[in-house]
Formats: structure tokens, C-alpha cells, sequence
């Protein structure tokens, strides 16, 4: 992760929290779909998945703050 201000890392946690919407600490797939829908408003599921797979640089199906955090700001 690049160095982020305290005050960066706040905002960007509580855009994760805002996306993690059942709490467990990771964005599925679904949790995804929909902040790219109120991102980019008409995404396909296949758009869908393919920027997923992007942000999932671990592959094990859930995106983690960290993985959040390259994609959001790469």
C-alpha cells in the first residue's frame, strides 16, 4: 500500500465499510456489483466480474482493504 495520511486512510476505510455491506470485513462479488453500479450506474454482471478479478489480486473470491485500496486509487 502507498503511504496515505492518517486522515486518507480514515476516508478510505469508511469508503470499504460503506461497500462491505454485511460487515464482514471483506467486498464480495455481489457488494461490488453494486459500488460499481452507483459508480458507473448500467454495469453488466461480465463488466462486473472482470473488474472483480482485477481488484481480487489475492484470488479467493472477497476483496480486502488492501486490495481495496490499490484498486480504488490505482
Amino acid at each position: 500500500m502507498a503511504p496515505f495520511t492518517d486522515a486518507e486512510i480514515a476516508q478510505l476505510r469508511m469508503k470499504f465499510e460503506s461497500c462491505d455491506l454485511n460487515g464482514d470485513g471483506f467486498i464480495d462479488l455481489e457488494e461490488f456489483h453494486a459500488l460499481l453500479k452507483t459508480l458507473d450506474g448500467d454495469v453488466s454482471r461480465e463488466e462486473c466480474l472482470l473488474d472483480f478479478e482485477v481488484a481480487d489480486t489475492e484470488g479467493d473470491g472477497y476483496i480486502g482493504f488492501k486490495e481495496f485500496v490499490a484498486w480504488w486509487t490505482g
